[in-house]
């Protein structure tokens, strides 16, 4: 990882790719006080500063200072390997009340004058954003007062390359990346803002990239019969459908910034559509394609956060379609998830990601149950919420990073208290997690092959 004593301000990064040969240019700010500036971590990638000099740094006025930095890659590479600095936020981003953070994109939602439609795009978009929150905030259970600062469209190659050094970076088990797909009624803004809220609530610098489908961002739609939502339901669900094959060649992509065992795979509610078919439909071939990727090598995991599937097809398809290509098939749900409560009752059938009185068991799948995990809800929130957003899912963004995806072993809930196993699912305990202990007191598993 890329330190230094003193904190560097570095404005996002451009490269440009010529003859197989990258080069990156950085813009630097540096106290004037302290010596020549080196490369340093990314604000975004520090979550704290271990020292009170390190803090003290951080909050004084940068000054500019201009520097390059050139890194070369052998033009007759077949593929870009060059590991480069990683994008960084703007100095407003880093003042002494903010903290920035960056997550990544693919898109395939159309622009129209730049401005986000729900139309497909005639080709996928790829980049980054550097969102900044509140620097006090209390990251497990606070308001973020979440800010978009800054959006960078890269080429494919640049982007394999920044999310194959963000992986890098970072120490193992910590080592991987999350490819996240969202569910109904998002957004392309939204899409950014929730991955970017769930990041910084992981106290984890494993780098997360969102696949933005295009849903309703409103969860409304033009009225057929008086029935607004339903109409938006059944439009969002006819798109996920149709943006299976897209999936699969963004998938690929990430796959050759990190391989398999280094990808977790998360859907959220009508995501899980998305990706279970995606995975299960091999009549297309870019789904077929990406099916034989994962079997060859297994992901390191796939997690359903409040699928919105119905309950028996999940148990008895899903489940044993998928477990084959994944080291982990793990399933989140929740008692109280409102959200899901309304699709149950338009779809006339239960919803997987909604707890019932029989469990949802298999012996291939991991049932974690959120309702009483930690959230970051105000009092209004509680009482009024749909209790359906990952973004503030704080305990169950913990288990989802620093168990599923660190591959420790189940058990280390219980050691933590986190979790309490009942016949046949973790329930999640109101404990906070803590982070200071896990690596000390919970084992790691060994994955399978």
């Amino acid at each position: 990882m890329l330190r230094a004593t003193r904190l560097a301000t570095v404005r996002p990064i451009h490269a440009a790719t010529t003859n197989g040969t990258i080069a990156i240019a950085i813009v630097i700010s540096s106290n004037a006080q302290s010596p020549a500036p080196t490369v340093a971590t990314p604000a975004h990638l520090m979550h704290r500063c271990p020292t009170a000099a390190c803090r003290e740094t951080r909050h004084r006025r940068p000054v500019p200072l201009v520097a390059a930095l050139a890194i070369f890659a052998a033009a007759c590479a077949p593929t870009t390997r060059v590991e480069s600095p990683l994008p960084v936020p703007t100095p407003d981003a880093r003042s002494a009340a903010r903290v920035a953070d960056t997550v990544w994109y693919i898109s395939v939602r159309a622009r129209v004058e730049g401005r986000d439609t729900r139309r497909f795009a005639d080709s996928l978009e790829y980049g980054y954003v550097v969102h900044s929150y509140r620097r006090r905030a209390d990251v497990l259970v606070d308001d973020l007062d979440m800010a978009l600062d800054d959006s960078v469209r890269l080429t494919p190659d640049e982007f394999v390359v920044s999310v194959r050094f963000a992986a890098n970076i970072t120490s193992a088990p910590d080592n991987f990346a999350v490819l996240y797909v969202h569910g109904y009624s998002t957004s392309l803004h939204e899409c950014w803002r929730y991955v970017a809220e769930a990041h910084a609530r992981s106290r984890s610098d494993v780098p997360w990239v969102a696949f933005c489908w295009p849903s309703n961002g409103a969860g409304v739609a033009a009225p057929a019969r008086g029935a607004i939502f339903d109409r938006a339901y059944r439009d969002d669900s006819t798109n996920a459908v149709a943006s299976q094959p897209v999936f699969a060649r963004a998938a690929h992509v990430v796959l050759d910034a990190v391989p398999p065992a280094r990808l977790l795979l998360v859907a959220h509610s009508m995501g899980a559509q998305l990706l279970s078919g995606t995975l299960m439909d091999t009549t297309q071939p870019d789904n077929a394609s990406l099916r034989a990727r994962l079997t060859r090598e297994r992901a390191r995991g796939i997690a359903f956060v409040a699928p919105d599937i119905d309950a028996d097809r999940f148990a008895d398809h899903v489940v044993a379609a998928i477990s084959p290509l994944t080291s982990r098939l793990v399933a989140y749900t929740s008692g109280r998830d409102r959200m899901l409560t309304l699709s149950r009752q338009r779809s006339g059938t239960p919803r997987a990601g909604l707890r019932t009185r029989t469990p949802l068991t298999r012996s291939e799948l991991e049932t974690v149950d959120v309702t009483d995990g930690v959230v970051a809800e105000s009092s209004f929130q509680r009482i009024f919420g749909t209790h359906h957003s990952i973004r503030r899912a704080s305990a169950l963004v913990f288990d989802l990073i620093h168990i599923v995806g660190a591959g420790r072993a189940p058990a280390c809930r219980a050691t933590l208290g986190t979790a309490a196993f009942t016949a046949g699912v973790w329930v999640l305990t109101p404990r906070r997690p803590a982070l200071n202990v896990i690596a000390e007191q919970c084992a790691l598993m060994k994955r399978a092959p």
